[in-house]
């Protein structure tokens, strides 16, 4: 019986020993028929974000091994390196611009690209600095019986103090980060317009990384999601902007109310101490912090470039909102926005604290339209 099985044995295992690797390699094709992926891992601020003459590095990533290859990197800014494993380069950046990091896949016989990668990077030597006020955690009256969307008048409770502009992010401050100015009025100490909510989003999380602090923003699939215990820079809730407009007054405007809430462009002393408007504005934004602050120290949120802020726009919001810190409804890419304050083309009624206007989804742009910053209170 042993000779039996020890026959057995040897006919049919090399039978099924091949039979195993024919099935092996149909299931699993040499590694050079594998489509190559590639990726440029680096030591950046965020895989991004940089300052010049500081060493970087730079790792190709792959999903397959890489033999008999010649690896070429394009710094974009005429520097080149070229390596036949993919292991770590350092490049240092002597001038500050946005740059295209490229890295191609050469095979050594035939010269052939087999793949490529790139990753865009800012390096910027100039952070830019920005006045803020401590808003201390509190609650009040937010809304009006006024509009529809501005219904009802309901208790709100901001539960965390934080730090907010005292004015609108200047062109000046823009250009710092992001290395361009696109607006329509031009002017360093004016304020940015024409940046679209994603790009905003953008420049909060650069600045953040910036100065070394967590950017609050991400993208989940359809979802833009906000950690708002991160202690980044980001842009107010609805809530948070209201709350420091008002600055503990109750009225339309920080400095008192309006006889006729639906005024156009009139000329009207009280509104025209704190705002630039379609009464008085010339057809133009104006440099920041030129009207009076709110009792908080806050310029310009009524009028000069209507604001950002986080919330979607939803006119409806307001029956169902928590009392606590809401936050507005869920944050799905392409919603529009909730703009805030009213802008220089804007008449009177659009300027007051609890107006809500929902003219934009988040990447347009308009020359009437920038924003400010917050951060939470430390």
């Amino acid at each position: 019986m042993q000779q039996f099985r020890q026959r057995w044995w040897r006919i049919f295992f090399p039978l099924g020993l091949a039979f195993l690797l024919q099935c092996t390699d149909t299931a699993l094709p040499p590694s050079d028929q594998i489509p190559l992926q590639l990726e440029i891992r680096t030591s950046l601020l965020g895989g991004t974000e940089g300052f010049p003459d500081t060493l970087y590095a730079f790792v190709l990533h792959s999903n397959r091994r890489l033999a008999n290859v010649r690896i070429y990197w394009d710094f974009g800014d005429g520097t080149f390196s070229i390596q036949s494993q993919p292991d770590t380069v350092y490049h240092q950046f002597t001038a500050e611009g946005s740059f295209t990091v490229w890295v191609g896949v050469y095979d050594n016989r035939s010269q052939n690209l087999l793949g490529s990668a790139a990753r865009d990077v800012n390096i910027r030597r100039t952070l830019p600095q920005f006045s803020m006020v401590r808003i201390p955690a509190g609650s009040f009256w937010m809304g009006s019986d006024l509009r529809y969307e501005e219904r009802p008048v309901h208790r709100v409770t901001i539960s965390r103090p934080f730090w907010i502009t005292t004015t609108e992010v200047t062109q000046q401050q823009w250009q710092q980060l992001m290395g361009y100015n696109p607006s329509w009025f031009q002017g360093d100490h004016r304020p940015v317009e024409q940046v679209s909510w994603y790009e905003v989003i953008d420049f909060c999380n650069r600045l953040s990384l910036r100065a070394g602090l967590t950017p609050c923003y991400r993208f989940s699939g359809d979802t833009i999601l906000c950690d708002f215990s991160a202690n980044g820079y980001r842009l107010p809730t609805e809530a948070e902007w209201e709350y420091a407009c008002r600055a503990g007054t109750t009225g339309d405007f920080a400095n008192g109310s309006l006889d006729n809430p639906y005024l156009q462009c009139e000329d009207i002393p009280l509104v025209d101490s704190i705002a630039w408007y379609c009464g008085n504005a010339d057809f133009q934004t104006h440099p920041v912090g030129q009207k009076a602050p709110n009792p908080w120290g806050l310029y310009d949120m009524h009028g000069n470039v209507a604001e950002w802020v986080w919330d979607v726009a939803d006119a409806t919001y307001y029956q169902r909102s928590p009392d606590t810190d809401p936050t507005g409804p869920l944050s799905l890419k392409d919603l529009p926005r909730t703009i805030r304050g009213g802008s220089w083309s804007d008449p009177i009624h659009y300027l007051r604290a609890p107006a809500r206007f929902f003219k934009l989804p988040p990447f347009r742009k308009t020359f009437s339209v920038g924003f400010r910053l917050v951060r939470n209170a430390e």
